[in-house]
């Protein structure tokens, strides 16, 4: 920083001029519709996704910005070589002598979202106009600051890349261990050695009183009505041994509440298993539901609580073992599902229930403690997100040079 801070005062101790984006560099679109793209393509095909796709074509061969128009709108991306671009996306080239590309490139990043945000004229920030783009303000201080803040952006962006890779990597592994605990504890082997006697595997028909499902709406009801108050459990709300609900999980009336409980007949003390879709996410019922029901393909099990705990089947169905089995007999075509009819025939081990309160305890410890890693790590790889994004903005914000001055570079 200390280089940077004397540039600046050598070379624009009194502000720095501004210009507009549309007078640095030239800003034309692509032609093409996204469904362009192909797999393994030559070059790279920049559309509005974060991910940029292939394409086997190009027209461009240059140093260019490549900003998405609409979709993830103000997304910028730097590309160097030869590359096509869709219709919405802005491509930007001939950049003007007095502009660093990488500067321009930390700065757009920056504040171009925020600056098109202000200029939206709807609540919903839906696309860029043309003119607006060419019309956003670039600090233009002399090249050597222009360079020096390149310098120390790069490799702040470096260090936070391998910082996030690091901590994705110990989160990936916590997981991991999770998982062959998990498996560990819940081999029949395993088992029998903390029973102290053999173990029976059993059928999960045998092991439980009651399987049923919830209600599709078809002619029986429609979601999200005017008057809908009560959540519809689908599968991505089962989240292991709970479940969530967000602003994007439906909604139905106390009428079609009715219904659906009347089919699936919850209680305390049974379990939400997704038959359907992305199969074997789970929930244990807490309570008697009085403002929710689920919808058909989830699945409702009623436990034998003489023969199986619910959490120790829980930790069961998350098993590479169980989640191995599902796949052999998920049926069907884009949607699969595992019937209830087969679902009654899963062999599990059956321990003493003494045994399976023991290891639903261990594994409760586990899962707390993985847990509050995992949703330590997601939230130390924000906060670093955070800071380098303050400190992005403060090396990129250069007072405007007064009207009618000139800069020390510029009177040399």
């Amino acid at each position: 920083m200390s280089k940077l801070n004397d540039l600046i005062t050598q070379l624009c101790p009194d502000g720095v001029p501004y210009k507009k984006l549309g007078d640095l560099c030239t800003i034309e679109t692509g032609r093409l519709n996204a469904n362009k793209a192909v797999d393994d393509g030559a070059y790279p095909f920049f559309t509005t996704a974060e991910k940029t796709s292939r394409i086997n074509s190009y027209r461009w061969d240059t140093e260019a910005l490549l900003i998405a128009g609409n979709a993830n709108v103000g997304s910028v991306k730097h590309y160097a070589g030869k590359f096509e671009a869709y219709q919405r996306t802005y491509v930007l080239t001939n950049f003007n002598q007095d502009i660093n590309v990488r500067f321009l490139f930390h700065f757009t990043r920056a504040f171009l979202k925020k600056y098109l945000a202000n200029k939206s004229n709807s609540a919903a920030m839906t696309y860029i106009v043309l003119s607006t783009l060419k019309n956003f303000e670039i600090p233009v201080p002399p090249l050597p600051v222009q360079e020096e803040v390149v310098r120390i952006l790069d490799s702040f962006t470096e260090l936070e890349a391998e910082l996030e890779a690091e901590l994705e990597a110990e989160l990936a592994d916590r997981k991991e261990q999770y998982e062959y605990y998990r498996d560990y504890l819940l081999d029949k082997n395993t088992l029998e050695r903390m029973d102290g006697k053999p173990v029976e595997m059993m059928k999960l028909g045998d092991v439980i009183l009651n399987l049923r499902t919830g209600l599709n709406p078809r002619k029986n009801f429609k979601l999200n009505t005017s008057d809908a108050t009560n959540s519809y459990i689908t599968v991505r709300e089962l989240d292991g041994m709970d479940f969530k609900i967000d602003q994007k999980t439906n909604k139905v009336n106390d009428a079609a509440l009715e219904l659906i409980l009347k089919r699936s007949a919850l209680k305390q003390g049974d379990i939400l298993f997704s038959g359907t879709g992305t199969i074997g996410h789970t929930a244990l019922v807490k309570a008697a539901p009085i403002n929710w029901g689920i919808k058909e393909g989830i699945y409702a099990i009623t436990p034998n609580a003489n023969m199986i705990s619910p959490k120790f089947l829980i930790y069961l169905f998350h098993t590479t073992t169980c989640i191995t089995w599902f796949g052999r007999k998920a049926m069907g075509g884009a949607v699969q599902s595992v019937s209830m009819a087969d679902l009654k025939t899963l062999l599990i081990p059956v321990p003493s229930l003494a045994t399976q309160e023991r290891v639903v305890d261990i594994l409760d410890r586990f899962d707390a403690l993985t847990t509050s890693l995992t949703d330590g790590i997601p939230a130390e790889i924000a906060m670093r997100r955070e800071q380098y994004e303050y400190y992005r903005s403060r090396l990129l914000d250069f007072p405007h040079l007064p009207d009618g001055s000139a800069s020390v570079s510029d009177s040399e």
